[in-house]
């Protein structure tokens, strides 16, 4: 076993497709987090259709007493294809059972990343569940938070995650392309950030999600920063479309295209002070505006 002198491992990933054996995946994880004590980073990608009974009662017999690595940093996919019971109640069985092997771990959890995809829910359906026990998986010192705003993913948030919401300083949000700010489950999960200090978006592809931000001080009283990945492909819900050439099959032709917004108009529409970064790891221009 080779586990036991990677004794400086900070970071670890594991995906899962339905070719995995789910006992072994999790058995794996729990062995890296008992093993490697410095561990600090976990990124979990989780595909499966199996039903959730048997995944807990093989969890239930690994060994959770032992010592284990206190992470900071947790990433989460969760795709739940389930569609042998397209009827079936949802339940949150991914969730519930990473929470058994996680739990230990992220009492001290900084960061988290969450996003969950669930085949049995149409779009903007608003799921019942009930929990197969009445537990939460507390995560106290959560500080920030990066999420989709889907209905799937609020839903699984909402419904299995205790956090401090004032606690909360970073969120940022990502896939916000069928997605808007007026949405109701979207404003009930931002509005309970109060003390939120820096707010990150995506990609947006329509003005309102800046505008929404801009125009939120009353309610994030707090908020010092907004930050905006990608500036250079922003496009407004009403904008001016202008002809571009293209080239197709050899021949330049002209098509109506969205006149983007530029960081020279962010500016120009907010007045505000801003300052522009790439990330090198992923080449992605970040505009931060100081509010």
């Amino acid at each position: 076993m080779l586990l036991p002198n990677f004794h400086n491992l900070i970071s670890a990933s594991f995906c899962r497709a339905t070719s995995i054996p789910l006992r072994d995946f999790f058995e794996g994880i729990s062995l890296v987090l008992t093993t490697c004590l410095g561990l600090q980073r976990l990124e979990l990608e989780l595909f499966d259709a199996f039903p959730e009974s048997d995944v807990l009662d093989n969890i239930d017999g690994l060994d959770r007493a032992r010592s284990r690595a206190h992470l900071e940093d947790l990433s989460l996919y969760l795709h739940h294809r389930h569609l042998d019971q397209p009827g079936a109640d949802p339940h949150l069985w991914f969730v519930e059972a990473l929470s058994k092997i996680l739990k230990k771990s992220t009492t001290t959890l900084k960061h988290l990343q969450f996003h969950y995809v669930d085949d049995r829910i149409k779009d903007n359906q608003q799921p019942e569940y009930t929990k197969k026990n009445d537990t939460w998986w507390p995560l106290p010192a959560l500080e920030s938070c990066e999420i989709d705003p889907s209905p799937t993913t609020l839903w699984a948030f909402d419904n299995f995650f205790e956090i401090n919401p004032t606690k909360i300083r970073h969120i940022s949000l990502s896939r916000l392309f069928d997605i808007l700010p007026s949405d109701d489950r979207v404003l009930n999960f931002l509005h309970k950030f109060t003390s939120l200090k820096i707010a990150e978006i995506g990609s947006p592809p329509k003005m309102e999600w800046i505008e929404f931000f801009m125009d939120a001080k009353c309610h994030f009283v707090s908020l010092r920063e907004l930050r905006i990945r990608d500036p250079m492909d922003l496009t407004p819900p009403q904008t001016e479309y202008v002809l571009s050439p293209i080239y197709y099959r050899g021949r330049q032709e002209l098509i109506l295209r969205p006149q983007p917004i530029t960081r020279n108009l962010l500016t120009e529409r907010f007045g505000l002070l801003y300052e522009h970064q790439r990330e090198k790891d992923d080449e992605k221009d970040i505009l931060t505006f100081f509010l």
